[in-house]
Formats: structure tokens, C-alpha cells, sequence
């Protein structure tokens, strides 16, 4: 038996302050990823220089999924 699944996610960027991203000190890292149907996440970067630390990041997420995925199977 096959089982497909697909996924569809919008990623939006958040932190342009004006300048886009001609200088890498001056746009916050700020973005939200719309899953469908799914509540928004509200995402930066895990670089405490320019990131927010109060918000989850991509690596947040992937060990979260990594450590989900083993404790189910």
C-alpha cells in the first residue's frame, strides 16, 4: 500500500526595515511560515546577534521533529 503525503508551506519575511538585506547588521531575521490549514509559525534565526530569542528557530524545529519522530516510532 502506498501513502503519499505532501506538504505546502508559504515562508514570509518579516524584518526589512527599510534597507532589504544590503547590510546583514540591518534587517531583523524575523519571518513567518504558514502551514495550511496549520497555525503560523513565528520564526527567527538561532544567532543571538540578530535574531529573537523569545521566538523558535529552524534548529529549534528540526530537533523538535527529530526527537517527535523517535519517540513515536
Amino acid at each position: 500500500m502506498t501513502h503519499e503525503h505532501h506538504y505546502k508551506v508559504t515562508t514570509v519575511r518579516q524584518g526589512n526595515k527599510g534597507e532589504g538585506t544590503n547590510n546583514v547588521r540591518t534587517y531583523d531575521r524575523s519571518h513567518i511560515v504558514h502551514n495550511n490549514g496549520k497555525p503560523d509559525l513565528h520564526l527567527t534565526t538561532d544567532n543571538a546577534t540578530v535574531g529573537d530569542n523569545s521566538k523558535l528557530n529552524p534548529e529549534d524545529l528540526l530537533v523538535s521533529a527529530i526527537s517527535s519522530c523517535h519517540m513515536l516510532s
